[in-house]
């Protein structure tokens, strides 16, 4: 269960992550993405870890637990920039 949880924000935030990038390039901001950027792209990678961290074997059901934990503080500091 946590394993469909995690890829569903994975999909919806990479997603979003791209199309804010497109926008801001659009508006001439070429320079970087920005503090909320870098933030939901520092939440990308850390969910394309977990998930390919369990496709991979290198994780189990514990492991997984542990790791959606601290995907979730990465997520709280996401929110104070």
């Amino acid at each position: 269960m946590t394993y469909g949880v995690s890829a569903l924000p994975h999909s919806s935030v990479f997603v979003g992550t791209v199309l804010g990038g497109i926008w801001r390039i659009s508006r001439g901001d070429v320079l970087g993405l920005g503090s909320q950027g870098n933030g939901a792209l520092l939440i990308v990678l850390w969910c394309a870890l977990i998930l390919h961290a369990r496709w991979g074997g290198y994780i189990r059901q514990r492991g997984l637990m542990v790791m959606a934990l601290f995907g979730n503080v990465i997520t709280s500091f996401r929110g104070l920039a």
